[in-house]
């Protein structure tokens, strides 16, 4: 007698289609949700599977989720920056404030600035939000100055802090092209401003080179104090010798008694090497 005719087997095929039958209400097993997609793109709809770059990036920095924002910050942007400029530059203007947008909007400056710089002044200059325009700007100028301080020296305009922070970058690189800059601007403020800058920055490594900017290119006043006290102070730690002799040479006044000054405070406590 064949197995499923006896009690037993009988028994076994009941319990079988009993079980293949129990899912909870009598139909078939519920399937997880699927996530919803974009009918035209077949991709999720906020953007992190979009085949936009820009939309993704938005969507990265916008989501709230650290690790999105790190990974849209790391992997979306310069992608985003090596594929179209500029559209990662109009991305990063269209991103609210808290999504990074101060980060992405500089990103894209020094990058900008390193293949095309010409193209990223005017962007910058283009900005609408003047805060937003010079701290961009700024961002621009600095990277440029990496590769050509004195093309970025032409961009600054009426910018001294940048012109300052520009000046002493080419003096490092170049001081004889930073005293040639110089000596060409026609604005006597300007040209005064250019050589104290020029000055500190030289009296780090050659402060008799800087004292001679100071007596030569500063007029009386001001400035030249202040210019000379700071090169003084330099002087004073590489060779107070040479800075004593210097200070000698000072006409009497103001600047003489706070130069002599520096030199007794200098002497009585020396800086240990």
């Amino acid at each position: 007698m064949p197995w499923w005719k006896t009690a037993a087997g009988m028994m076994s095929l009941l319990l079988a289609c009993a079980l293949l039958m129990d899912s909870g209400d009598g139909g078939p097993a519920e399937s997880p949700p699927a996530v919803a997609t974009s009918r035209k793109s077949g991709r999720a709809p906020d953007g992190r599977k979009s085949g936009d770059p820009a939309a993704r990036l938005s969507s990265r920095l916008s989501s709230g989720d650290p690790a999105e924002k790190e990974r849209g910050l790391r992997i979306d942007l310069p992608d985003l920056i090596d594929r179209d400029i500029a559209a990662a530059a109009k991305a990063a203007q269209e991103l609210p404030l808290w999504a990074s947008r101060e980060e992405v909007l500089f990103q894209v400056a020094r990058a900008w600035a390193a293949v095309d710089p010409e193209a990223a002044v005017a962007w910058a200059s283009g900005l609408p939000d003047v805060a937003e325009r010079n701290a961009v700007f700024h961002h621009v100028c600095i990277a440029i100055a990496a590769t050509d301080p004195t093309r970025a020296l032409e961009r600054v305009g009426e910018n001294a802090v940048l012109r300052g922070q520009l000046l002493q970058l080419l003096t490092a690189k170049d001081p004889d092209a930073a005293i040639r800059w110089a000596s060409r601007q026609t604005d006597a403020v300007v040209r005064e401003s250019a050589f104290a800058d020029i000055a500190l920055r030289h009296a780090e490594a050659a402060p008799e080179a800087a004292a001679r900017l100071v007596a030569g290119h500063l007029t009386p006043g001001p400035l030249q104090d202040e210019t000379a006290l700071a090169v003084l102070h330099q002087w004073i730690l590489r060779d107070p010798a040479s800075a004593r002799a210097w200070v000698e040479i000072f006409p009497d006044g103001s600047l003489l008694e706070t130069a002599e000054a520096e030199l007794a405070a200098a002497a009585a406590y020396p800086a240990r090497e």
